[in-house]
Parts: structure tokens; sequence; C-alpha cells
């Protein structure tokens, strides 16, 4: 686990860019910040996925929302250029009480 403060309030090219120094032997990437970074960034990296959520995710990208995306075999290092699926979205709306 790593902390940084390059992610408060990052636009979604300067996660694009953090995104593409993380190490090849590293499989799977959570991050957590700021919007409007996170939305823009998932908007750029979910190109695949159930239409429906894809237009949800277009809409709003509120507070707390996790999305979870896909992105194959593509090194980190060329992550902007996938064809990410978008595989989960969860608002806290859908959590329910």
């Amino acid at each position: 686990m790593e902390y940084t403060e390059k992610l408060y309030l990052a636009s979604d090219n300067e996660l694009l860019n953090l995104i593409s120094e993380t190490p090849e032997n590293v499989g799977s990437l959570m991050i957590v910040g700021h919007n409007p970074g996170l939305h823009q960034l998932c908007l750029k990296l979910a190109k695949e996925g159930d239409d429906k959520l894809l237009d949800t995710m277009m809409l709003k990208f509120p507070t707390c929302t996790f999305a979870a995306i896909s992105l194959g075999d593509s090194a980190w290092n060329n992550v902007a250029r996938a064809d990410g699926e978008l595989k989960m979205f969860v608002m806290p709306e859908n959590l329910g009480n």
C-alpha cells in the first residue's frame, strides 16, 4: 500500500501518469482519491461493459462510489490505450440501509 498526496484533486491525466509508473509485477491496482479526476479517469478507461452501468457512470459519480475496470493484459505504462471493461459500478444509494 502506498499513500501519496499526488492523488488529492488530481486530474485524469495526472492519474494516468501515476498509473503508468506502476511496476509491471503489480497485478491489480486500487486508487482511492477525489473527483472530478477519478470520474474522468473511469470514463476514459471504461470503453466496454454493461450499457446501463456505463450510462449511469457517465451521468454521475458521487462520493464513495466504487468502479472496477478490467484492463485485460495491458501494461501499466500503456493503460491510456487499453480497452477497459467496466466490471462493477456501485454508488452508495445502491447499498441500501
